[in-house]
């Protein structure tokens, strides 16, 4: 919306008055005529009919009277000049165009003496930015003053309407009694009207007592309202509600676009509860940068503490071949986000992170520099502390080179860091720092590989491969003691993999793999553990069918060749059957035959002591996503009996205009089977939207737990559209659980 366009128009009057200056001292007494056309130096008069009284020195001009003088061109049914008074008369739909701007009435009274104009009766004014109705007007082009009086106004999609106008200076203009709309309906779905508005052309608009209404129904008053005309034009939005926590809250947005592809925001939380909250982003996306930084801060009154949390991305290409990403997210504790900011699908961290990476992309091979400083809840003292520094690590890693003209390819890389780890004792130790644990140590690992494809048969090819690995510390941890003898521990490999395809829609892969881990510091077998340095030895199956693009499925399993199931813990007895060597097969499909219906599922299921599933998920959804849908999904695991984890979604117009949309997680318990007997609801999240042409109001409840929140927003149609049309930047990609479309 701009509305200092509205009211501005040229003072275009004195071209008129120029025309019937040259064109009245030049008149003579005439005969009564017809069909007349007079002509001048400057000026010209045609109409169907003119009169010349001597004896009134009155020009009568009737029947499409048109005067033109200088580019300026006034016609009407009837004119009348009064040469001694220097007074124009136009009557009968007068139209005065002049510098691209039109005028139109009833009657035109132009005084030359006076400076002023005068007219009554469906006045209309057009420039080539706004359009102007009104029933009586009174204007003086010396000063650049006038009076519109009951008039109405139309700039691009607004609309505005008043008692009077009245133009103060050239810039500044002033309506009692105004009123505002972009709805094109009469009467309109939702207009404001103020007591007093004044205008600074392009620079600033402001009312009093403004009122805004839904139709006829009043629903929000501020005595004061302003906001820049200029082209850069920002957006506030509040977002009001209430929460079992923090009470009654608004939630406000000041948002500006900085660049054409960066945009700031100013937060503003006003909680009854918990109290005022307060922050800034600042968000910014190109083809070679994009990031973003945001802090926000409240002096939280019902713990008695003070919150925050601060966020920072960045991307950049700094050449065709380097780029630099850096990422940091801290927070004062582990609920901030979840209670007051809501953007992250990580609502409770206990993590604090922090990283710095600059990585070049060769033609042949992949590097990097890396740092990254950790802080990790001590839940004992409920505050952060340093769990890792990583200062700094260069990683090093090639691709599949192939060797000459033959089917093997080697890849080979590394990694070299200098690491500060604090190892931390789990509660309830008072102290959770473990003391003389806490040192910089240097670590560096490499590895290599080497694998060939032997074609056998059209469908059937044989891919073996080898591989080492190395990784070096300079001190190894014993108990509680660090050991400052450095530590190398190497291990090799070797494995095969069948790939056979049945069909067109089915092939499976059948592989074998060993990995042994050396004695430390050495290149030989640690025959001397448990496990008889034997840390792989499996057979492994996957297979894949995929009979057209909308159906697909997939199974896998291993088979452990071991004696022992673990070379950590040697209490472990050995395989009883050679059901305990399969790994739970697990069992994965999809079906999307329409794109308003989807069914993916999976199956994991355990073969020893007994043959049960273990963990089964699966997702069913009727209706495409931008339309009326239904979705419904189910979670289980063995590991938790009894527990189904369950989630339902709709959304439906229930009538004409209104939207409903929600969503409820929750976990029914039971005996199992289809023995439940109890709910326990982890979330809900219900919409009610009401659309009409050119508003939209929503209501948004929200539950889960520490949360309890109904917020309120409204949204005009013409503003969305403005704010999609500028906003350049992703923020999902920043914050990726925020509502952008506010629903």
């Amino acid at each position: 919306m701009n509305p200092g366009r509205w009211f501005r128009f040229r003072p275009f009057l004195g071209g008129v008055f120029f025309l019937g200056g040259a064109l009245l001292p030049s008149l003579r007494a005439e005969d009564v005529s017809s069909d007349t056309v007079l002509s001048l130096s400057t000026a010209s008069l045609t109409c169907d009919f003119m009169e010349y009284r001597s004896s009134d020195n009155v020009v009568i001009a009737r029947g499409h009277a048109v005067a033109v003088s200088s580019g300026t061109q006034l016609a009407a049914d009837e004119m009348t000049l009064y040469l001694s008074s220097q007074v124009v008369v136009a009557q009968g739909h007068s139209v005065l165009i002049s510098s691209g701007t039109r005028l139109e009435a009833d009657e035109l009274t132009l005084f030359q003496s006076s400076r002023e104009a005068v007219a009554r009766g469906h006045i209309f004014l057009q420039d080539q930015e706004l359009s102007i109705l009104a029933e009586n007007l009174q204007y003086n082009w010396d000063d650049s003053t006038g009076e519109f009086e009951n008039i109405f106004i139309q700039q691009g999609l607004w609309r505005t309407w008043g008692r009077r106008l009245v133009r103060l200076s050239p810039t500044h203009y002033r309506i009692e009694r105004a009123a505002f709309t972009s709805c094109e309906l009469n009467p309109p779905h939702y207009h404001f009207r103020g007591g007093t508005a004044n205008f600074w052309v392009r620079h600033r608009m402001s009312a009093v007592h403004l009122r805004s209404a839904a139709e006829k129904t009043p629903f929000l008053y501020t005595p004061y309202y302003t906001r820049s005309l200029k082209d850069n034009s920002w957006t506030f939005t509040v977002r009001p509600g209430n929460s079992e926590r923090n009470g009654y809250f608004a939630k406000s947005v000041f948002t500006y676009p900085v660049t054409p592809h960066s945009q700031a925001k100013l937060l503003w939380d006003y909680y009854s509860l918990a109290g005022n909250g307060f922050g800034a982003e600042y968000t910014y996306s190109t083809t070679t940068v994009r990031g973003s930084v945001s802090y926000y801060r409240i002096e939280d009154k019902i713990d008695d503490r003070k919150r925050w949390d601060l966020r920072y991305a960045h991307w950049q290409q700094l050449a065709p071949r380097w780029q630099v990403q850096s990422h940091v997210a801290m927070q004062s504790d582990q609920d901030v986000n979840n209670i007051f900011l809501g953007d992250d699908y990580q609502r409770a961290r206990q993590l604090g992170e922090s990283d710095l990476a600059f990585t070049r992309n060769g033609s042949w091979y992949t590097s990097r520099i890396f740092v990254q400083h950790d802080r990790a809840l001590d839940s004992v003292n409920s505050r952060y502390v340093t769990s890792l520094t990583i200062l700094p690590q260069l990683g090093f890693q090639s691709s599949a080179l192939r060797l000459g003209k033959s089917n093997a390819y080697f890849n080979f890389g590394g990694n070299f860091r200098n690491e500060y780890d604090r190892p931390e004792a789990n509660p309830p130790n008072t102290d959770p720092i473990v003391p003389g644990l806490d040192h910089y140590r240097q670590y560096a690992d490499g590895a290599a590989a080497l694998t060939w494809r032997l074609p056998l048969t059209k469908n059937l090819s044989l891919e073996p491969g080898v591989g080492l690995s190395e990784s070096w510390q300079s001190q190894q941890q014993k108990g509680n003691e660090l050991d400052p003898a450095n530590l190398m521990q190497g291990a090799g490999s070797t494995g095969v993999n069948l790939r056979h395809r049945l069909t067109r829609d089915l092939d499976y892969d059948f592989g074998y793999r060993t990995k042994v881990r050396w004695t430390p510091n050495t290149f030989r077998r640690d025959h001397a553990a448990a496990d008889q340095g034997m840390e792989q030895n499996m057979l492994n199956l996957f297979a894949n069918y995929r009979p057209s693009s909308a159906v697909w499925g997939r199974a896998s399993t291993t088979y452990d060749l071991r004696d022992s199931p673990s070379s950590q813990n040697t209490a472990l007895p050995l395989y009883e059957t050679p059901r305990q060597r399969f790994s739970p097969p697990s069992f994965e499909m999809g079906v999307r035959p329409r794109r308003w219906f989807s069914l993916s599922g999976r199956e994991t299921v355990q073969v020893f002591p007994v043959t049960k599933p273990q963990s089964s998920v699966l997702d069913v959804r009727f209706g495409a996503d931008d339309t009326s849908f239904f979705s419904a999904g189910f979670s289980y695991n063995n590991f938790r009996p009894g527990a189904l984890d369950l989630v339902n979604g709709v959304a439906f117009q229930l009538t004409r205009g209104w939207w409903l949309s929600g969503d409820v997680h929750y976990t029914a318990t039971g005996t199992g089977g289809m023995q439940y007997n109890a709910i326990d609801f982890k979330e809900k999240n219900l919409v009610i939207r009401r659309n009409l042409h050119c508003w939209v109001v929503r209501v948004t409840y929200k539950e889960r737990p520490g949360v309890h929140e109904v917020l309120f927003r409204f949204d005009l149609k013409t503003d969305l559209d403005g704010r999609s049309n500028k906003t350049t930047v992703d923020e999902k990609q920043f914050y990726p659980a925020r509502d952008t479309r506010g629903d």
